[in-house]
């Protein structure tokens, strides 16, 4: 399907797509802006997720990875930076292990090559069903950022719980059922790409453990870990994430 898309910078900068989470949009980069001095960022929004319409059937990782590449493919990019987190993570995983002749360097940020369980994303799925986004934005927003976020950074947090409100309530699912069945431990280690794996201190969705086994699996990859942050670190600590991103981009390709 055809995915909404911004673009921040200079058309002949080096592009850099940066893939959101779920339950988020492209507006989750808002603090990462100041790279478009440096890159031009791509900026697509995932089916049902910020402008994008949500699917009409089913999809799976391959679905989403396509989807993305379609959108480099009309801004006219041959090889690309590209970043992800959580279920962006995977799509960037999933397009490092498929096509890494269109990448430069990968970052995989608070996600993981397996995240969470079958059973854990059924239960978020009945949720969602029984309370609706915004009944469920508080709770899951919450697991998202450190406790006492809401009070530090008011306005950060009523951007994520507006991200999430506004998700469509079935393409939500749909990306749930997505994460369900995506396992792609058997195969990071064919990724040759370099490499950047971002983990934080006080993520539950996807812990610090599985930010290790990552970087320990991808060959050559390397592991930052960001003190003070949970599930959205670069949102939470927006300067120390720009920061590796800049050194990765700058020495990784």
């Amino acid at each position: 399907m055809a995915l909404a898309w911004t673009e921040q910078g200079r058309q002949d900068a080096p592009p850099f797509v940066l893939l959101h989470s779920l339950g988020t949009s492209s507006e989750m980069w808002r603090r990462q802006y100041d790279l478009a001095e440096d890159f031009l960022l791509v900026l697509p929004d995932l089916p049902g997720h910020g402008k994008s319409p949500p699917t009409t059937s089913g999809y799976d990782l391959d679905t989403l990875g396509a989807d993305v590449l379609a959108v480099t493919e009309v801004v006219g990019l041959d090889r690309f930076h590209l970043c992800g987190v959580s279920l962006g993570g995977q799509v960037a995983l999933w397009a490092a292990i498929h096509h890494p002749h269109r990448l430069l360097t990968v970052t995989i940020a608070n996600s993981a090559a397996r995240i969470g369980s079958a059973q854990g994303w059924a239960d978020r799925i009945s949720a969602i069903r029984e309370h609706g986004m915004e009944g469920m934005a508080a709770q899951v927003v919450g697991r998202w950022f450190t406790d006492g976020f809401a009070q530090r950074d008011p306005d950060t947090w009523r951007q994520a719980l507006a991200m999430f409100s506004s998700t469509n309530p079935d393409a939500y699912v749909a990306a749930c059922r997505v994460l369900a069945g995506a396992d792609l431990r058997p195969e990071v280690g064919r990724i040759e790409t370099p490499a950047l794996v971002i983990g934080a201190t006080d993520d539950v969705s996807t812990p610090r453990d599985d930010a290790e086994w990552l970087a320990a699996s991808i060959p050559h990859a390397r592991l930052e870990i960001i003190e003070n942050a949970a599930h959205l670190s670069n949102m939470e600590q927006p300067e120390s994430f720009t920061r590796l991103l800049r050194s990765h981009l700058r020495h990784g390709s």
